[in-house]
């Protein structure tokens, strides 16, 4: 059950964006989605806060994470995530507009 739900909700983003806010997000097991770390906040924190099409800055995550002066630990927290596709750190931009850095580079972005 978790492969098929995977599977859709992969299918969807690449296919039918319009309909993931419907489906269930897939399972992630990753230990650093297990932790009770400030990564592990802010990575849920983007996934939850931050929709498709839209973007956030290292700074309004930091506040949406509960700490307003950590704006460079969420860019370390977005260098964590372990699965880009599903936690969209691409969504993340620097305060003045800029794209910023990415892990799957610039063009990707």
């Amino acid at each position: 059950e978790p492969l098929v739900q995977c599977a859709a909700w992969l299918d969807a983003y690449f296919h039918e964006p319009e309909v993931l806010p419907g489906l269930p997000l897939p399972a992630i097991h990753h230990p650093v989605f297990q932790r009770d770390s400030f990564t592990a906040q802010v990575l849920w924190k983007l996934l939850e806060a931050v929709k498709f099409g839209d973007t956030v800055s290292y700074q309004q995550l930091a506040v949406l994470a509960g700490n307003p002066k950590a704006a460079r630990a969420v860019g370390g927290a977005m260098r964590s995530n372990p699965v880009p596709v599903l936690v969209p750190c691409h969504r993340v931009v620097c305060s003045s507009g800029a794209v910023g850095n990415y892990s799957g580079g610039l063009p990707t972005k």
